[in-house]
């Protein structure tokens, strides 16, 4: 079974692809044309959503050409923020070269085909899925002190905290959001000698977590907490905030590539979540422990502190998981999002569903899950001293958690794939889990969507057959 089919768009082969350009410092070229990319496709996806909007406002070509000459910017309203996608949690398509076009691989597709600088092609390194795969898989390739050095190289050579910071400053870009792994480290990377003697045994202790839930050994590997301070620091000094969004957590929220585990099917939900349970709850602890760091940088590293934005406490809970188990497309796949205790589940929407609140009523189902955890995150966040001292939570969450049938008909066919049955669901919960002032301060919903995914929006840059339509070409892309 392909589980990424129903939110897939268009197959196409892997191709083998030279660079362009051999010559300079390669690592630094990559990292420069992959920020310009991430930033590009940003600025782009702002346009199509907003130059009717702001036609408008400036009046016609002719019009603004009497005012002074037409430049990308009189035209482009620049977006405030930019991601930081796959630095310190990888994603394979970043890293895929040409021929991949998906931003979900489908269950039987390899298409991680590098990681910079030290891993450049087959050569120097397998394909890999995500990033526990990758780990695994050039470690026996190699070995585990080279493996960790291609992750450490890696990140600290993608982005350049002064030279790219001060272009994206002055562009008017005032945050960024960092994905960023669970697994995070007190030790430094840079240390391992590549001619050393040291043991796997003591390189794994220090630069590695071990997943919890899998039998087998599955290592992480982890991100230097000197790293992220040193770039909210980087941050505070060019006066951009970041938003640090805890993207993976051990046994996977969701399927795919980003979940750090893929293709290895998700247990964060099954055998972690652990709410309403004795048993001691890995994904909380970890949050609450994440938190703190953040707030003891208050006084421990003030500058780095003022770098700090906000958090995310999960990226895209169980995204996906509405097409599976019950009521969903493939529904003779289980889910690994399984449902609420009845007692739990009962006792929650009788919470939600107050009969004098007049809001959309929150359906039953697997998503009260996630609901649920996410309510939990709200109060730990609130019951810390980040909100008081200026920052702020943005909770992310994807209409894909909901089972089809749990939604009105038609849902996911509304123009311009708004999913309204979703989004009201989705706005009742968030006025029943905050305040108005919360709202107005530092509680921040964080909703994603996939237009990518919708027929009209499956673009590719060389168009068809990898796409419906070439990506510059204006007219097919806006018509």
């Amino acid at each position: 079974i392909a589980p990424m089919a129903s939110y897939s768009s268009i197959d196409a082969p892997i191709e083998n692809i030279s660079p362009i350009r051999s010559n300079g410092d390669s690592g630094v070229w990559k990292r420069r044309n992959a920020l310009l990319f991430a930033f590009g496709a940003l600025v782009g996806c702002f346009w199509l959503a907003d130059f009717g909007r702001a036609g408008r406002a400036t009046g016609t070509k002719d019009e603004i050409q009497a005012h002074g000459p037409v430049t990308t910017q009189s035209l482009i309203k620049m977006p405030s923020g930019v991601n930081f996608g796959s630095w310190l949690s990888l994603e394979d398509y970043f890293f895929a070269g040409g021929g991949a076009v998906e931003v979900a691989t489908p269950t039987g597709k390899t298409v991680g085909a590098c990681l910079p600088p030290l891993h450049t092609g087959a050569d120097t390194g397998p394909r890999w899925n995500s990033e526990t795969d990758l780990l695994a898989n050039l470690t026996k390739q190699t070995s585990l002190s080279h493996a960790l050095r291609a992750f450490h190289a890696h990140r600290t050579s993608f982005i350049d905290w002064e030279e790219d910071l001060a272009t994206l400053s002055s562009l008017g870009v005032k945050h960024v959001r960092v994905p960023l792994s669970w697994c995070l480290t007190d030790e430094d990377p840079g240390t391992i000698d590549p001619f050393g003697e040291e043991d796997d045994e003591s390189l794994a202790e220090k630069f590695t977590c071990t997943d919890p839930f899998f039998e087998e050994e599955v290592l992480w590997p982890a991100v230097p907490r000197s790293l992220i301070v040193g770039f909210l620091r980087a941050c505070a000094a060019h006066g951009i905030g970041a938003t640090l969004d805890i993207h993976t957590y051990p046994g996977a929220t969701s399927i795919g590539t980003f979940s750090g585990l893929w293709p290895r099917w998700p247990r964060f939900w099954t055998h972690g979540d652990n709410v309403g349970s004795t048993k001691p709850d890995i994904g909380r602890n970890l949050l609450r422990d994440f938190i703190h760091w953040c707030e003891s940088l208050a006084d421990d590293d003030p500058e780095a502190f003022k770098g700090l934005r906000a958090i995310t406490p999960m990226n895209e809970p169980a995204h996906l998981s509405g097409l599976f188990g019950p009521g969903g497309p493939l529904s003779d796949k289980e889910s690994f999002l399984p449902e609420l205790p009845m007692n739990l589940a009962e006792k929650y929407m009788k919470e939600l569903n107050l009969p004098a609140n007049g809001k959309t009523k929150i359906p039953n189902g697997s998503h009260l899950r996630v609901l649920m955890w996410l309510r939990d995150a709200v109060q730990t966040f609130r019951e810390s001293s980040l909100p008081s001292l200026g920052k702020e939570l943005h909770v992310n969450i994807h209409e894909s958690i909901f089972a089809p049938s749990v939604l009105p008909p038609n849902d996911g066919m509304d123009d311009g794939g708004r999913h309204p049955g979703a989004t009201h669901i989705i706005a009742a919960w968030w006025g029943d889990t905050t305040s108005t002032k919360e709202r107005q301060s530092w509680a921040v919903m964080d909703m994603h969507h996939y237009h990518a995914w919708e027929p009209a929006c499956q673009g590719a840059s060389d168009g068809p057959p990898q796409g419906n339509y070439t990506c510059s070409d204006v007219a097919a892309r806006t018509g």
